[in-house]
Order: structure tokens, then C-alpha cells, then sequence
């Protein structure tokens, strides 16, 4: 499912890794936004209302994980005008 998963939308593949590499939930994941993600220290922070236990928490992000992570954000930063305008706390995959 992960080698075909690039090939049916980068969210998709997104949210296949991070549930795979993180072991949070599809819907937490959803909830995710750019702004939720510190790739310099490498750390997702889940917020309490998306979690099933309620308490925000941060966890760190393996190589894997920011690497499927940096392929979006390099490709929002040069896309188009659309893709630029969307608001930097815009879903991550949702």
C-alpha cells in the first residue's frame, strides 16, 4: 500500500507514514497542521482536541517521516499561485 500510495495523492502517503512512523490515528493525523510541525527539532505536536486522550503532547519525528514531510513543503513553497495563497495553518493532509 505504501510503494502505490505516491501515486494516488501526496496525502495519502503522508498520512499512510506518519500513522506507520508516529502510531497516531488517521484522525489525529487529519487534524495535523503545517504550523503543528517543527522540522528543525524534528517534532510533531499533537493538539488535545484531536486526541483521543486529550492531552496535547509532542513526539519526535524519525527520517522517514520528515523526509515524506519536506517533499509537500518544498513543492507548496514552488507551486502555484493557489497552493501559495492557501493559509499557513492550512491541514497538513485533511
Amino acid at each position: 500500500m505504501l510503494r502505490v500510495s505516491a501515486e494516488i495523492d501526496w496525502r495519502f502517503r503522508v498520512a499512510l507514514v506518519l500513522a506507520h512512523e508516529t502510531g497516531h490515528r488517521i484522525g489525529a493525523i487529519r487534524q495535523l497542521r503545517w504550523p503543528d510541525i517543527d522540522m528543525r527539532a524534528g517534532v510533531i505536536r499533537w493538539r488535545a482536541e484531536h486526541e483521543k486522550s486529550g492531552f496535547e503532547h509532542r513526539t519526535p519525528v524519525t527520517a522517514e517521516a520528515l523526509g515524506v514531510l519536506r517533499r509537500p513543503r518544498i513543492a507548496r513553497a514552488q507551486g502555484s499561485r493557489k497552493e501559495r495563497q492557501q493559509p499557513a495553518g492550512a491541514r497538513l493532509v485533511g
